[in-house]
């Protein structure tokens, strides 16, 4: 008997004991781990939009396209000459865009977008609803740019073989977005506020836009359709025209390294800056046309490394010791000496 109420007893403090472990282990912090968020805000999810976008449209697919089109040409064999050359696969840097790919539909991409829709319509924020819509717009137009025939009307079904649907199907699907977003950004809600980086939320200037990404799309059509340049002009008419560039549509960026322009990062800072180019057809034709422009596209050609002893004029550009361009900054000693 004694030796069955030692064991009744062991067992009801291991059974104590587990009760309380369970309860010590269990809470807020110590349940929920705050790196593998289940959930976000719509404010956080716009601020991933806002971010992912802004690298999509900086990043490796402004290179590709700049390359593609003959505005761009490549040199030294790396990565940036193989994708001027359509050299891509499973060995090729680009990795045949994944990296574009998962931007444009995963996190911080279309999903997130579409997320932000459903929890502006559920809030009864028309505004936000309107500047996400032109998010997915400018989005979707770009993947169809960049790769044609796309996944749009089921990529976000959670289907694993999502339709590709035709490219003037999506052309024409966007324009019907862009009526809805402009109609949207004159309705009720506060809008983002803050939390949008490129307007503040302001429904003007987002308004405008719209109308200038319609007038982009119509002439995406223009060469099949007789009638998409008047439309083009029309919604040109209604798009961004502020001269002191207070309207344009430009991604957010701060004066520290790691926050500027992708574009600038890359010329500059990435080692790769020199890799690119010049296009040569397009070189070509801004020559023919003595068009005044070609000091806004392109800088000389300079292969000349700072020399501390040498005599630069303020704005000359010349290359560091990474062989990355920069421009003479400030001068020192006389008019005509400065440093890089």
């Amino acid at each position: 008997m004694r030796c069955n109420t030692n064991v009744a007893l062991v067992s009801l403090g291991l059974l104590l004991g587990t009760a309380g472990c369970d309860t010590f282990l269990t809470g807020d912090k110590l349940s929920n781990n705050p790196n593998l968020p289940t959930a976000a805000s719509i404010q956080q999810l716009f601020v991933g939009v806002q971010a992912g976008q802004f690298a999509f449209q900086e990043g490796t697919v402004a290179m590709m396209m700049c390359m593609w089109v003959q505005a761009c040409s490549a040199a030294n064999g790396r990565f940036v000459q193989q994708a001027g050359q359509y050299v891509f696969g499973e060995g090729s840097n680009i990795g045949a865009n994944g990296g574009d790919w998962i931007s444009a539909y995963a996190g911080g991409g279309l999903v997130d977008i579409k997320q932000v829709e459903a929890d502006a319509t559920t809030s009864g924020d028309d505004v936000w609803l309107g500047i996400a819509k032109i998010w997915e717009a400018f989005t979707v137009g770009t993947i169809s740019d960049m790769w044609g025939d796309v996944p749009y009307s089921e990529a976000v079904s959670g289907k694993k073989d999502p339709v590709l649907d035709q490219r003037f199907a999506i052309l024409a699907n966007l324009q019907t977005v862009l009526d809805q977003a402009i109609a949207e950004l004159g309705g009720s809600g506060a809008g983002p506020g803050d939390a949008d980086l490129v307007f503040g939320g302001d429904p003007a200037k987002w308004t405008k836009v719209a109308w200038t990404l319609k007038a982009r799309y119509y002439m995406h059509t223009a060469e099949s359709l007789s009638t998409s340049y008047t439309a083009a002009l029309a919604a040109a008419a209604n798009g961004i025209s502020d001269a002191s560039g207070d309207g344009d549509f430009a991604s957010y960026h701060t004066s520290a390294t790691s926050e500027r322009n992708m574009w600038a990062q890359f010329q500059t800072s990435s080692g790769f800056g020199t890799d690119l180019e010049a296009g040569k057809y397009l070189v070509d034709i801004m020559n023919a046309r003595r068009d005044p422009r070609r000091d806004q596209y392109f800088c000389k050609f300079v292969t000349a490394a700072w020399l501390s002893s040498h005599k630069y004029i303020l704005g000359q550009r010349i290359l560091d010791p990474n062989n990355n361009v920069q421009g003479v900054q400030a001068l020192t000693l006389d008019s005509l000496t400065a440093a890089a």
